[in-house]
Formats: structure tokens, sequence, C-alpha cells
């Protein structure tokens, strides 16, 4: 048995480069198989044609954000019609690959569970493009994870929206250092793009993939990722997109528990408490004026710019229609009627992703998404911990730790089932790969 699974190319098994580690842990080969043949450092990419056309997906839906509107209508449009080349292409790649069983199966009940709002909705028309747009996007994110579980490319995926990222972060210090800012809600800095809310999550999840490089503990990474950081996190704070910045932090503090343990995390945390002990007064000022956007940190401002109001028009909406919600989409529809009662809040959403799940399509909508976020999330946690002795775990652990920031990120803004997000489709990703069943090695030898 040792000498069969020794010599086994792990290349040539699915899901290789997530479970491979796991495998020679639980058959006792440790000794027999290094954990560099577990690491599978890369040469497998995705063939050009998939490649070119997740690029262009990736950056069609960044662009969508330009402060420009018509121009915006339009790239709008040409990012929708890029997602069905890349499922025809995930379609013909997909031959010879294992499911995702788990994924699939929680996808497909989140979408019955989303479909029934349709019934009750305040526009059915709405309601129904609505539900057409986030089919489309779960499953380009189904597909894709399945071809990432299935090959060794998880890594060069996450690079790719890393690069795009790069042209952003490097676009919007330019246009910082020169004084440009095209978007609205100045003073706060959004650059090319329409808001400072925009372009934060623009940002954020391409600083949390090079912060995974830093982590990595490669010099070569280090240095190629560092300078990027450093712009990155300083472009950011200028859009002081707050639900942002708490997603960058809530990711890295969860790369630093699975990188030193629970004990360790502990012990910085209490570090970390004696120094707000003696310097938390100027912390808290400083912090203050940040959240408040006003240089009197003991400014009556809202701190949370609105939200309380929209967030209290949620809670009274929710016992109005608590089973199948208000249809899909219909926040707009909501906010607006009620616009009237507002002192500070803008915008037409509720500003909280869990709410307005709950308000849209119910308990029954609410709970089918709740499924998959927990399981997603337990089940990458138990991976994480199990893949932290792996030199990539890093990069392993980053669907993981994506999906923890985006959880903290999800609190304050309103984007878990908006299709059209900029980071949809990667959130869709992690979340299949996440929830997807780690095959038994039995299985895998007798394939």
């Amino acid at each position: 048995m040792t000498r069969q699974l020794s010599d086994l190319s792990f290349r040539r098994l699915p899901f290789a480069p997530i479970y491979a580690a796991d495998y020679a842990h639980r058959a006792g080969l440790s000794r027999t198989i290094p954990l560099s043949m577990a690491r599978q450092d890369a040469r497998e990419t995705f063939p050009y044609p998939l490649l070119f056309c997740i690029y262009a997906v990736i950056t069609a839906f960044y662009a969508a954000g330009i402060y420009d509107g018509e121009l915006s209508k339009k790239i709008t449009l040409i990012k929708w019609l890029s997602l069905v080349p890349l499922i025809i292409l995930l379609f013909w790649y997909r031959r010879n690959m294992r499911n995702l069983t788990g994924s699939a199966f929680l996808f497909v009940a989140l979408l019955c569970a989303i479909s029934a709002s349709v019934l009750t909705s305040l526009n059915v028309s709405l309601s129904a493009a609505t539900l057409v747009s986030v089919a489309f996007v779960l499953i380009a994110g189904y597909l894709l994870a399945e071809h990432l579980a299935n090959t060794n490319c998880q890594r060069q995926f996450f690079v790719i929206f890393a690069n795009v990222g790069r042209v952003v972060i490097v676009s919007s210090a330019i246009m910082w250092a020169l004084g440009i800012n095209l978007g609205r809600a100045a003073p706060r800095f959004s650059g090319w793009t329409d808001n400072p809310n925009t372009l934060g999550p623009e940002i954020a999840p391409c600083l949390i993939i090079m912060i995974a490089g830093v982590f990595q503990g490669r010099r070569s990474s280090f240095f190629w990722n560092a300078p990027f950081i450093a712009v990155g996190a300083f472009v950011l704070l200028q859009t002081e997109s707050r639900a942002s910045i708490l997603w960058v932090l809530a990711s890295t503090a969860t790369f630093v528990v699975i990188k030193f343990g629970f004990f360790r995390s502990t012990v910085m945390a209490i570090f970390a408490s004696c120094i707000w002990v003696g310097w938390g007064d100027e912390i808290r000022n400083q912090s203050l004026a940040l959240l408040n956007r006003n240089p009197d940190p003991f400014a009556a401002n809202d701190l949370l710019s609105g939200r309380s109001e929209v967030w209290a028009l949620a809670y009274d909406l929710i016992p109005q229609s608590p089973f199948l919600g208000f249809g899909l989409g219909s926040s707009k529809l909501l906010t607006e009627s009620y616009q009237w009662v507002f002192i500070e809040h803008q915008g037409e959403h509720f500003h909280n992703s869990y709410l307005t799940v709950l308000v849209e399509t119910g308990i029954v909508g609410f709970f089918a998404l709740l499924a998959i976020l927990t399981t997603a999330f337990l089940r990458g946690a138990q991976r994480a911990h199990r893949d932290k002795l792996r030199p990539d775990w890093a990069t392993a652990s980053l669907p993981f730790v994506m999906l923890s920031g985006a959880l903290f990120h999800a609190m304050f803004e309103t984007w878990l089932l908006s299709a059209g997000n900029v980071n949809s489709l990667l959130l869709w990703v992690c979340l299949a790969l996440l929830c997807a069943r780690a095959p038994s090695m039995a299985r895998q030898v007798r394939r």
C-alpha cells in the first residue's frame, strides 16, 4: 500500500493541490511523500483561451465601476456578455473532472429558495432579471471552482485578481498624487471610480492576496508584493471605505491565527490590548476623526453614515413579508418609498447583506444562504488548520481567509447576492471550493 501510494503522480489526482498533503498524513506516508511533492509548485496553468477570458471578465467587472455613467453602462453590458464565453470554455474543459458535490447541492438549493421570492415580488420582471444574473454568476463561479479543484491553478487564479488589482492601485495612486478625484463623495478619494465605496472593494481583495504572498515567506514574493501592499493600503485609507478596511484587517487577522495558532494569536491580542491601554486615547481620537470624517473627533455625526436609519427600516419591513420577502432586487423600490424618513442615509441599498437577503427573499432565502456560508466557514477552518504545515499554506488558505473578511464586510455593504458586484465571482468561487466535500483517499486510489 505504501509503495503504491508513494509512486502515485499526485498531479493527476483530482483535488490534488488541496488534498495531497492530507492523503499523505492520513495514510501515514509523511515520510515517503515529502511536502514538496504535495506542494505541486507550479507548472500547471490555465489554457490560454480560458486564461484570457478570466482576465477579460475580471477586468470588465472592475472597469464597470468607472465614474462616467454612460461609459459604465456600456462596460456593464460587456461584463455580462464576457461571462458567456467563460461559461462555455469552462464547460468545454470540464470533461473528466470530478464534480464538487456538496457545493452543487447547496448552490441549487439557494437558487430554488431565492426563486420563490419572485412569486411575491413587488416587481416580478425586476426580480426575475435579478435572479437570472445571480444564477449566471453562481454557475460561472461553480464551474471555475470545479476547474481549480481538479487542476493546480488555484494560485494562478488569485494571481490574476492581484494583477488586475495592481493596475487599479497604481492608477489610483497616480491620480491621488496629481490631485485628480473624478468620483462623487469628495473630499473622500475615489480616483477614476464613481464612489469611494466602489474603489475600496476593488483594492481590498487584491491586498489580501498580496498579503498571502508576504506570509508565504519567500524573499522574492515579499519584495514583489510589499510595495503594492504599502501603496494599496495608503490608497484604501484615502477612500475611507471603512467596511473595506475592516475586510483587510479581518482577513489579515485570520492569516495570523492560522500561522501562529489560537494561543499565540491570543497572546498577540493581549499585547495589542496593552498598547491600547497605554496609548488608547490618542488612537481613539484619531480613529474617531477618520470615522466621522471630521477633524473634531467628538463631533456628533453618525458613525454609520446613515446605515442605522436604513437598518431600522429593514427591521420594520421583515415582519411584513417574513417567509418569501419582497422579491429579489427590490431594495431600491423599498428605500425610495421611504426616502422621506431618512436624514443622513444615501443610496439605494440597505448597506447590510444579511438584512437585504431577509428583506428581499425572506427567511427561506436567508437560511439557504446561511447554510452555504456556515458550511464554507466550518470546512474552511478545518482545512486551514490542516494545511498550515504546507509550504504553500497561505495560498491554500486564501479561499477561507477571503471569506472570513468578506463576512465582516457584508455587515456594512450589500453585495452577497448582488451579482453585478465587482467581487461576486471571487466570492462564489471561494464558497464553491470551501463547500466541496473532500474525496476519500480510497476512492481516489481506485480512480
